[in-house]
């Protein structure tokens, strides 16, 4: 395991402590839940963003679009 050290503003340290007193958890875990879920939704954009030009050439013009397609 790697151990990543960050500097923290005022605000997001104690939002960080509020989430950690009302869940008993510890502050590396959120921490790692945290960049986990925005590593996966930076993920899923940079998906969307590769095969946007494919589904507007298919005629889709939103994600409702190929949902409605598929559903």
């Amino acid at each position: 395991m790697t151990v990543l050290t960050i500097a923290l503003d005022d605000a997001l340290a104690n939002k960080l402590q509020q989430e950690t007193a009302l869940t008993n958890a510890d502050e590396a875990v959120v921490a790692q839940k945290v960049l986990t879920d925005y590593l996966r939704r930076q993920q899923m954009e940079r998906l969307r963003q590769e095969v946007r030009s494919y589904t507007e050439a298919a005629g889709f013009q939103s994600e409702e679009d190929i949902f409605c397609e598929i559903s």
